[in-house]
């Protein structure tokens, strides 16, 4: 799963999310099953941008918010800027040891570049719980594993072997229903007053609850152990 602000920035990751329209399908199972069996190397996937967007599939993106004005992200050269082509997204994910540790995004069209494995088209949903769900439930230690992998320590493992056993957690189908399971991580770390689901919503078991505290504990430990030393390396650095 990927911790997509720290990857990428929180400025593309709103990127990201404005690019997605909405719908009502999903079965993101299978693309989170689809990238967490994917080999090491690059992987990607499209579906569907919202209203407004375009881009060259290449170099840049340009959001409009139905008042007028333009945000472009990317490279984007005036003098000799492409077409601006009407979506889809496209996302390219960087895997290293079963971790995404890159991401890119594009609008435009579609372009399938060598020695990356194309997964195809998804909703817009199953985009956005892929893209923005896992992070939610801990920013920190999603932030704090990817210093680990960039310092090469050897405490990234521990680290991304919890953060997965959540993300297998909380992903496990009905996928829709993990917004229940952040609902209850949060509400446990006292980040939020309620774990109650919206009445449309798929939820969870309370069982949960103790699996839950066990990782919030067991994360709490790990970051208490491993932020130091990461403090520390950017210290001497």
């Amino acid at each position: 799963m990927l911790p997509l602000t720290e990857v990428i920035g929180v400025r593309t990751a709103t990127a990201l999310a404005l690019t997605l329209c909405s719908a009502t399908s999903l079965q993101a199972q299978g693309l989170v099953q689809r990238i967490a069996n994917a080999a090491d190397g690059r992987v990607q996937f499209s579906y569907p941008a919202r209203e407004g967007t375009c881009g060259d599939g290449r170099t840049f993106m340009r959001l409009n918010y139905g008042t007028g004005s333009n945000e472009y992200y990317g490279n984007i050269n005036s003098s000799g800027m492409p077409d601006c082509v009407k979506g889809p997204a496209r996302v390219i994910l960087e895997i290293a040891a079963r971790t995404v540790i890159g991401v890119r995004a594009f609008v435009g069209p579609i372009d399938k570049p060598e020695g990356v494995t194309d997964l195809g088209t998804v909703t817009a949903k199953e985009a956005s719980d892929y893209l923005l769900g896992l992070s939610a439930f801990s920013p920190e230690a999603f932030a704090l594993r990817d210093k680990l992998w960039e310092r090469d320590d050897a405490g990234f493992y521990a680290l991304n072997d919890l953060i997965q056993y959540l993300g297998f957690l909380a992903f496990r189908p009905p996928v829709p229903a993990y917004k229940h399971n952040c609902a209850q991580f949060l509400h446990l770390r006292g980040r939020v007053a309620s774990d109650t689901p919206h009445p449309s919503a798929m939820s969870r078991p309370e069982s949960d609850n103790a699996i839950l505290q066990d990782i919030s504990d067991r994360l709490d430990v790990m970051v208490e152990e491993l932020a130091p030393r990461v403090a520390a390396a950017e210290v001497a650095a």
